[in-house]
């Protein structure tokens, strides 16, 4: 079956090294949400690239993962109707497998054969809440010298994303508190 590679919050295209799938004769394709000038985001298959239609998104793949889940149904119909395959093995990676979840909760998993997440935070993410209550320079600082703290809360505050990757409540059964004063 095709592979669909899935990124994650703030991820692109070039999270994942397709080439490295399509060297190893993998019929590979890249679904990159990302809002692109307001065109829609994109499914990458063999560098080409065909823009999907929901231009309503936000930029820098920072919305919500229920409408980001219809994005991953309308791009599996695609790869599904474009190769005949009936199955679709996908690759998620952080908010991607969480995308790749939602979409088997709403739509069940006959069109999947395989799903393989990386580094999915299943339960949660506390750098989420951290982001949210006292902003984080997220170790990007050396590279983005104004992301401080009080900036990234500003920008976390406004990210539906980061509001659905915070820690639930299995995380606090099974961790207790995830984070300190």
């Amino acid at each position: 079956p095709p592979i669909l590679l899935v990124h994650g919050v703030c991820g692109d295209r070039n999270t994942f090294n397709s080439t490295f799938f399509e060297d190893s004769g993998f019929d590979t394709y890249v679904l990159d949400y990302n809002n692109y000038q307001g065109q829609g985001p994109l499914l990458i298959h063999s560098g080409m690239e065909r823009t999907l239609p929901f231009s309503d998104l936000p930029n820098r793949a920072t919305g919500d993962i229920v409408r980001y889940s219809q994005v991953l149904d309308y791009a599996i119909s695609l790869i599904k109707s474009d190769t005949g395959a009936p199955k679709v093995d996908i690759v998620g990676h952080s908010m991607g497998g969480l995308l790749a979840k939602k979409y088997v909760l709403n739509n069940g998993s006959s069109s999947l054969n395989k799903l393989l997440f990386i580094g999915t935070p299943h339960l949660g993410a506390p750098y989420a809440a951290k982001a949210l209550l006292w902003g984080d320079n997220l170790g990007v600082k050396l590279v983005f010298p104004f992301l401080d703290p009080a900036r990234v809360k500003y920008i976390a505050q406004n990210m539906a994303a980061v509001y659905e990757l915070l820690p639930g409540r299995e995380y606090i059964n099974r961790n207790g508190r995830y984070y300190f004063d």
